[in-house]
């Protein structure tokens, strides 16, 4: 649950993922995914009201949450004002400052969406301009080498002033959760053991979100040559993703496997009849919240719930050690943590946690950063690991070579070192020519 106000400090025009009161100063809002503690106070009559008389402010978001936005009817109404960018599409934005009266600078910031890999559309922000460069997340899990190889290269050679982080499961007891590919297999496996039992064997896909769940489905009706059942309200949604849309359905006729978003299952809140009674219903509820409480449950993979429940840890949140990682690649200045994490009181917790890792650190070279709570004013240094050559760290093949990409006008340096092809990037140091070896 994200604890962020909204408020870019280095840019008071600009706010992210909060439309309520305290943000009606802003000119330009930016929306990361369509996950609730995202859209505070987007659908209110307040906000609505407030755009109506600005009405050179602007709602910007990926195309596919665009998409998805404005089918809903709840936000309809912001047709006029929400605009599509495109992924990795470097986007200008302009700013009037009026505090010279007689002569209003106009300030210009550069503007770049970037997958964060949370769910469809989900995106992370790139800003860049006259008070530095900054990083806002969202909420992110690289899930896909494809998301993380373009996030990597496009931030390679850019210094990070302040890194706005989602640290959901910043937590140790969370330095690692198994990728949403290990995830889905532990749950196609329960699934087919219940299927074969019998055809009145059927399945509930309780989640918790109406959108996060899409690799899920995907797998599973890739599993079993068949199409997931969802609502029509749903429906609408996947209709805006081709790739899921095709392996949905609302036809209830010989479905076996389908997904309920919160609440009862469809299946047990309809009255009862001389077919349904013979049901034997599977409810499974992909989550990973429940499982920092619980380190055996979180080793086995699922919690068993009750008669035919299970919970499947399954994650869009990176873990601790996929966060670490980032934040050693990225060496920001600063570090406003935006999520306070589970078993934690405040986000000092963080910052210790952070302080702690970066301590006990024996490097020889290391350099100082800066860590700033979002909720508070107090600044800590801490020593942050130079990056680590992953070349040198994960494969002694004399085979390897080095290939040069263009990316957005830039070159960047790859690492070709795994005999599947497979490419990983090697940030080069800033200001310096990387040689091959």
């Amino acid at each position: 649950m994200s604890n962020f106000d909204g408020k870019i400090s280095e840019y008071p025009w600009i706010a992210v993922d909060c439309f309520l009161k305290a943000n009606y100063e802003a000119d330009c809002y930016l929306l990361s995914h369509l996950h609730q503690d995202h859209m505070k106070g987007l659908d209110s009559p307040a906000f609505k009201t407030h755009l109506n008389g600005r009405p050179k402010s602007r709602i910007y978001c990926s195309e596919i949450t665009k998409s998805i936005l404005l089918h809903d009817p709840n936000y309809y109404h912001l047709k006029w004002f929400v605009y599509g960018i495109p992924i990795n599409h470097k986007t200008f934005i302009e700013y009037t400052d009026h505090c010279d009266t007689s002569c209003p600078q106009i300030q210009k910031v550069a503007m770049t969406f970037l997958p964060s890999g949370h769910c469809p559309g989900s995106v992370m922000f790139l800003l860049e301009g006259y008070n530095g460069t900054i990083l806002y997340t969202g909420d992110f899990r690289f899930e896909t080498d494809e998301n993380k190889f373009v996030v990597y290269n496009r931030l390679n050679l850019i210094d990070i002033d302040c890194l706005y982080l989602d640290t959901t499961f910043f937590l140790p007891e969370m330095m690692i959760i198994p990728n949403r590919k290990t995830s889905a297999k532990s749950i196609v496996s329960k699934i087919q053991e219940w299927l074969c039992q019998s055809n009145y064997h059927v399945v509930c896909l309780r989640c918790r979100a109406k959108l996060g769940y899409e690799y899920l489905l995907i797998e599973v009706a890739k599993s079993f040559n068949t199409k997931i059942l969802v609502n029509h309200e749903q429906m609408k949604f996947y209709s805006c993703i081709p790739e899921v849309q095709s392996k949905v359905t609302t036809n209830e006729n010989g479905a076996r496997i389908h997904m309920c978003i919160r609440g009862r299952c469809r299946l047990l809140s309809q009255p009862p009849t001389q077919e349904s009674i013979k049901w034997k219903i599977l409810r499974i509820k992909p989550c990973a919240l429940s499982f920092a409480y619980d380190s055996t449950a979180l080793q086995r993979g699922y919690i068993k719930k009750g008669y035919n429940f299970y919970s499947f840890l399954y994650s869009s949140h990176a873990s601790m050690g996929e966060t670490i990682d980032f934040i050693k690649y990225l060496r920001p200045t600063k570090i406003n943590p935006n999520v306070i994490p589970v078993k934690a009181d405040d986000l000092k917790v963080v910052q210790q946690r952070i302080r702690n890792i970066m301590e006990n650190d024996d490097s020889s070279c290391k350099k100082a950063k800066m860590i700033e709570s979002s909720c508070t004013n107090n600044i800590q240094t801490l020593p942050l690991e130079p990056i680590r050559n992953i070349a040198e760290n994960n494969c002694k093949s004399s085979s390897k070579k080095a290939v040069i990409i263009e990316l957005n006008d830039q070159s960047f340096m790859l690492d070709d070192i795994m005999p599947c092809n497979k490419f990983i990037c090697r940030r080069r140091s800033k200001g310096h020519e990387s040689s091959t070896s």
